[in-house]
């Protein structure tokens, strides 16, 4: 009787430490695969959706391109680069795991706008987006991702003014060169800034005269761009 007794306790004590059954929760679980399925299939067309369906955990079975975090066991990261995935992408999906820290889907051939659901990665500090075919306006709850530090959306066929990242304070990487982007340039602390560059766009106005370590590089290919770093008088 004894015997039976240690062997329960050993394994309640085993399923208390080591959890049977799925980390993320179903919702979660579902709408990260609705991401997936709107997707086209990529380079990847041997293994269906790359292991990521509604029957198992992403942080416990293999879901291609995803990183848990150890300790609470869910989605950290999203990895899908350069895949050659094609679609749109839904944000509102992905986003549904509100703790994703890194979403890369950098070099691919994605299409459509950013829209305002981008805002519900409300933990999100890496967004790599840029060698893509987005477009349209940028939404303005970029700027609500308060703890972003990097962002590259270069490369694609983004339009409309560039965000206000005012309150973006621990940003240290923009990169948004080569798109379509108008109006003038918002207040950024080119100080702090590790990394940015918006040449090749159709930017207008003023460019303060302290942009920090940045040159005329980070701002060429601007015709209506004026100011002390371009060697350009305005008017």
């Amino acid at each position: 009787m004894r015997i039976i007794q240690s062997i329960l306790i050993v394994s309640f004590v085993f399923v208390l430490i080591f959890p049977i059954g799925k980390t993320e929760t179903e919702d979660v679980v579902e709408a990260l695969v609705d991401f997936m399925q709107k997707l086209g299939p990529g380079s990847m067309q041997n293994t269906p959706n790359w292991g990521w369906n509604t029957t198992s955990d992403p942080c416990i079975a293999i879901w291609h391109g995803v990183i848990c975090d150890n300790t609470n066991q869910i989605v950290k990261n999203i990895v899908l680069e350069q895949i050659s995935l094609s679609g749109t992408v839904d944000f509102e999906s992905v986003c549904k795991e509100t703790s994703i820290l890194l979403l890369n889907l950098k070099y691919n051939n994605l299409t459509g706008s950013l829209p305002q659901q981008i805002s519900y990665c409300k933990r999100l500090r890496l967004l790599y987006l840029n060698g893509n075919h987005f477009s349209g306006d940028l939404p303005g709850s970029l700027s609500g991702l308060t703890d972003l530090v990097r962002i590259d959306i270069s490369n694609n066929e983004l339009s409309g003014e560039l965000p206000d990242v005012s309150r973006n304070t621990r940003l240290l990487v923009f990169l948004a060169q080569n798109n379509h982007f108008t109006g003038q340039l918002p207040d950024f602390n080119y100080h702090q800034l590790e990394d940015f560059d918006v040449s090749n766009n159709d930017l207008s106005g003023r460019i303060p005269d302290d942009t920090g370590s940045f040159g005329a590089k980070s701002f060429a290919g601007n015709p209506r761009l004026c100011g002390k770093v371009l060697s350009k008088p305005c008017p």
